[in-house]
């Protein structure tokens, strides 16, 4: 159709069909900028504090693996401390098995000396006792009346 050809009323008639074709497109494009806002709400409303939450425990499983990982470290470190300290602890033990067999040698002639103990009589033992006693209670009897003029020192 040619503008110039028409007649004023089918002008009109040509305008309001384009203006309700124009408006119908843009309820269309305001339900679709509507739905657009809507889902961009859901977004942000579910789907980001889930993605946050996600993230978090990321970062705290990322924490956990390095505090096992510095427990392994001190572990190790213990584990490598005992195995030089049980390195000391069998040569101590090796220098303690020597000191017990030299020890052991020592006392192989132990036999011997208790049965010579076990044949020396007890009985004239004591006897030799009493006559040095006697002995030294008379030499100090003597000394007393040689040195001291008929006083005897106790």
């Amino acid at each position: 159709m040619n503008p110039q050809n028409l007649s004023e009323r089918e002008l009109l008639e040509e305008l309001v069909k384009t203006q309700r074709k124009s408006a119908t497109f843009a309820k269309i494009a305001a339900i679709a900028a509507c739905t657009f806002a809507a889902l961009l709400l859901v977004a942000v409303v579910i789907i980001v504090p889930r993605f946050l939450q996600a993230a978090d425990q990321v970062v705290q499983t990322a924490n956990n693996v390095t505090k096992t990982i510095e427990q392994v470290n001190e572990s190790v470190a213990t584990l490598t401390t005992l195995s030089d300290e049980s390195g000391n602890t069998l040569e101590k033990v090796d220098g303690l098995i020597d000191s017990a067999s030299e020890t052991l040698e020592g006392l192989s002639g132990l036999p011997e000396t208790l049965e010579h103990l076990n044949s020396i009589d007890i009985d004239s033992f004591n006897k030799t006792i009493e006559n040095l006693a006697d002995v030294t209670e008379k030499l100090r009897t003597i000394s007393g009346l040689i040195g001291g003029a008929g006083k005897i020192i106790p």
